[in-house]
């Protein structure tokens, strides 16, 4: 098991990243959240084994190939607080 924390950079906010993100997720049985950060960019925190965060990550790039500009991610040692992965309201804008 690894935790992977991710910032997306790009267009990446109004086009259904989240949305898409969280159903990939449970798909290949990742936990954790998704959410808009500031600088209207996304943060993933995952966990689940390394080979299936990667496939989330890859399906990602496919899937918004056009939006984004740069994915950042470390991996780390999982803590194993998620029971399942969520949408977390982000940064309200004005």
């Amino acid at each position: 098991m690894k935790r992977m924390h991710t910032i997306i950079t790009g267009r990446v906010t109004g086009v259904g990243f989240r949305f898409t993100t969280r159903e990939i997720a449970k798909k290949l049985g990742v936990r954790g959240f998704v959410q808009n950060i500031a600088g209207e960019n996304v943060e993933i925190i995952a966990e689940a084994e390394e080979k299936k965060l990667t496939e989330l990550k890859n399906q990602l790039r496919q899937t918004f190939a056009d939006n984004i500009v740069n994915f950042e991610t470390n991996f780390e040692d999982p803590i194993g607080n998620f029971t399942d992965f969520s949408i977390k309201r982000g940064p309200v804008k004005d």
